[in-house]
């Protein structure tokens, strides 16, 4: 997972929390913005304003959406003026597009000297309470599963943060099932040397017992029947084969099986947000679209009614500008993260079918129930050589809004 490696790199080296830094990265993808840059750069302005990382987002967030006007009033907050957009784009406020002024925002950063600023706050005091915290939550996870047994089954539920710490820390058992098999093959050659003593023949065997009573079935200590015992090896050799085969097929679905429940939380999360709004307002007789439509033109109504009595005079930010904004808000993420999702899914059925597929091509297939601790979902690198081609194509889903 790249975007967590870059969100704990930027939350090690600032005076941010992680989750301030996740939460902010989260935000611009569902604008369609992220990119790390982006990501520092308003970093540094939540740092040099002195102002929280959520403030500099919700800014950011009305400028991307369009509400040209109330992000000007909201980035007056974070010390960048009207007249610092006026001078940027050479347009009078009521001239300039949001775009014009999205695209200038770095050249007034720089010209204001605000780049760096992070970095900096990430040296004092409390920049460095931030940065140990952040290390104290890494560090407890590695400790944490160093400490537990290998097998212990994963908890329903983990955050994507605990996951990608975990898979920096365990061992995983595709690991230790080739260790098991280079072990039994080294024990089998040993036990198959002319050269190796009678009393070590019997050590041998009873550590291949040991590993599983399998190796030595219908073995006598005193008498071997090496055919026999080459024939065991291979029998348990091959079972173990088939629970790589599958622990692998686990593991490259469980990737993006946590991709799926992610985007499905927060397209979750929006949809709620937007149904508490519209039932506040009695509406709720319609489609979610409908109900979307419905409360949208009445905050817009009331919007215009505010202005006109304001006769144009500077008004604050009134509750109904603010749920019209972050209805906008959650409205950007269904429709960004919906066809995601969807891929996701269609990744997870398209992945399953090859294994299967393929399990069927090569003998991996029988008694795989028996041969799989299901909580286990380890993965130990890419699909086998087959051709296999796992991209898809998005599809729309009715969860979109417009």
């Amino acid at each position: 997972m790249q975007r967590m490696d870059d969100y704990m790199r930027i939350a090690a080296k600032t005076p941010f929390e992680l989750n301030e830094v996740v939460e902010a990265g989260n935000k611009l993808q569902a604008l369609g913005r992220y990119s790390e840059d982006t990501l520092k750069m308003l970093g540094d302005l939540a740092a040099v304003s002195g102002k929280p990382f959520e403030q500099v987002m919700n800014a950011y967030a009305n400028m991307a959406t369009g509400q040209r006007g109330e992000s000007v009033r909201m980035f007056r907050d974070l010390l960048i003026s009207g007249d610092d957009w006026i001078k940027a784009t050479g347009k009078q406020l009521d001239d300039m597009t949001t775009l014009e002024m999205e695209k200038v925002l770095p050249e007034i950063m720089k010209s204001k000297g605000f780049f760096g600023l992070m970095a900096q706050q990430a040296e004092t005091t409390k920049g460095k309470i931030s940065n140990l915290n952040d290390a104290l939550f890494q560090l407890k996870a590695a400790i944490g599963e160093r400490m537990q047994p290998a097998q212990k089954s994963f908890v329903s539920g983990l955050t994507n943060i605990v996951e990608k710490m975990k898979s920096w820390f365990a061992i995983p058992v595709e690991d230790k099932l080739r260790g098991e098999i280079s072990h039994i093959k080294v024990l089998h050659d040993e036990l198959t040397d002319v050269n190796t003593a009678e009393d070590r023949r019997i050590q041998l065997l009873e550590e291949l017992n040991r590993i599983d009573p399998t190796l030595t079935e219908n073995i006598n200590a005193q008498a071997i029947n090496y055919g026999k015992l080459a024939d065991n090896v291979d029998r348990v050799v091959s079972g173990l084969q088939k629970q790589i085969f599958w622990k692998q097929a686990d593991k490259k679905i469980a990737e993006h099986e946590l991709e799926y429940e992610n985007y499905a939380d927060r397209i979750g999360e929006a949809q709620y947000s937007i149904r508490e709004l519209y039932t506040s307002y009695g509406i709720d007789k319609g489609s979610f679209k409908e109900n979307i439509s419905a409360v949208e033109a009445l905050l817009l109504n009331k919007i215009n009614e505010q202005n006109k009595r304001a006769k144009g005079s500077q008004t604050t930010r009134t509750k109904e500008a603010q749920q019209l904004a972050d209805l906008n808000l959650s409205r950007a993420v269904i429709n960004e993260l919906t066809p995601k999702k969807e891929e996701q899914d269609a990744l997870i059925k398209k992945i399953r079918k090859d294994y299967e597929g393929l399990a069927v091509e090569l003998g991996m297939e029988n008694t795989r129930a028996q041969q799989l601790d299901a909580s286990s979902k380890w993965f130990i690198g890419p699909l086998p050589a087959t051709g296999m081609n796992t991209t898809t194509t998005n599809n729309n889903s009715d969860d979109t809004v417009n």
